[in-house]
């Protein structure tokens, strides 16, 4: 998938165009020698993939998200693309086969810009969903 398919994709889905720049500049690739943390991020191809596959067995859509990375731990990353549009939450893998996924998500943080940048530069920051549901509540 090309950059311009990707972005064309993404934005149909809801996802803006902020955060799709963020995932072209940051997600992980294979030739990624980084000493910095990047991959977080899923690649294009990735999301694409996660979206229209559904491999997780869950539908993030039916829930107003798309996931487009995931934290260390395997917590999925997703971008808010209906009630807190461009807001970026994270969700407890261990709960999301059996819960509302709309429940139990955790905000984390206003846009993917800056949840990418905190995640990299921000040792504070919450590093999976439990940590984000102690800091944070829910």
């Amino acid at each position: 998938m090309t950059d311009s398919e990707f972005l064309a994709w993404a934005m149909e889905k809801g996802i803006d165009a902020d955060a799709v720049l963020v995932i072209l500049e940051s997600s992980a690739t294979p030739l990624d020698s980084k000493t910095v943390r990047t991959d977080c991020l899923y690649s294009p191809d990735d999301i694409y993939d996660l979206c229209e596959t559904n491999r997780f067995g869950v539908s993030p859509q039916n829930a107003g998200f798309i996931f487009v990375g995931c934290c260390a731990n395997g917590d999925p990353i997703a971008v808010d693309v209906d009630a807190d549009k461009g807001s970026i939450w994270y969700i407890g893998h261990e709960v999301m086969h059996s819960t509302s996924m709309r429940q139990i998500a955790i905000r984390v943080a206003d846009n993917l810009r800056s949840a990418y940048t905190s995640i990299v530069t921000d040792r504070d920051f919450p590093v999976d969903y439990y940590s984000a549901k102690q800091r944070y509540g829910g």
